[in-house]
């Protein structure tokens, strides 16, 4: 909600910004952080989170919540959000495989997904900023993403 000011002008608060870039990291084999849609808030737990394994990937707390649009959208924008269109709704969007690379050598920039909150109680597009591989640094991902319903 907005926070009004001293001339009573409402200025916009955290939770009215949008869209949202998030960077979830792993630093090591396994899960790393997750994000909270609501509130963009970053711990070890929320609605969607980093795996690294053999590849990275998202993974959702919940079944059913991850549907790929597909791939080299140039903005958030871009990204479809009618749900009739998604076939195959997973548990986790793949990213990029396990080659040392910088999150701007990523070959998932762009990749547009639709996720659903742990509850399946709103809907979010995402756009994949980029991901990045190191040996010893671990792995992370950058999205942005915005509420769709």
């Amino acid at each position: 909600m907005a926070e009004v000011d001293d001339t009573g002008s409402a200025a916009p608060s955290d939770a009215d910004v949008w869209p949202r870039t998030v960077t979830l990291t792993s630093p090591e084999f396994g899960d790393g952080d997750y994000v909270r849609f609501s509130d963009g808030a970053v711990s070890d737990a929320g609605d969607l989170g980093i795996q690294w394994g053999r590849v990275i990937s998202l993974w959702s707390t919940a079944a059913e919540s991850v549907c790929e649009r597909g791939t080299a959208f140039p903005t958030l924008a871009d990204v479809p959000t009618d749900v009739a269109d998604c076939s195959g709704w997973t548990q986790f969007a793949y990213l990029s495989a396990t080659t040392i690379h910088e999150s701007d050598e990523s070959y998932s920039i762009g990749l547009g997904l639709l996720v659903w909150d742990a509850e399946h109680g709103a809907l979010y597009r995402l756009r994949v900023i980029g991901d990045s591989y190191g040996v010893t640094a671990g792995s992370t991902a950058t999205f942005e993403y915005e509420p769709v319903r």
